[in-house]
């Protein structure tokens, strides 16, 4: 269910910034970006789904399109 509402904020915030899907897929060979991603404070709460890597690639993601970043 985490993962999948992941996956759903994603797409919402790649469609709204025309993002290049491809670049934005889960792949366990990348996940060593997550040790150095901070998640803005708003979503702190977010830093929970540690123990759900893909989960937290998708949320990363996302907000980083959120913030302007592709």
């Amino acid at each position: 269910m985490r993962t999948a509402a992941a996956k759903a904020a994603l797409l919402s915030q790649a469609m709204h910034a025309e993002a290049d899907l491809s670049s934005l897929r889960y792949s366990e060979a990348r996940l060593s970006f997550l040790k150095t991603f901070t998640f803005p404070d708003e979503f702190a709460t977010i830093r929970r789904l540690k123990a759900i890597p893909e989960a937290m690639w998708y949320w990363a993601m996302a907000t980083r399109l959120l913030a302007g970043e592709q």
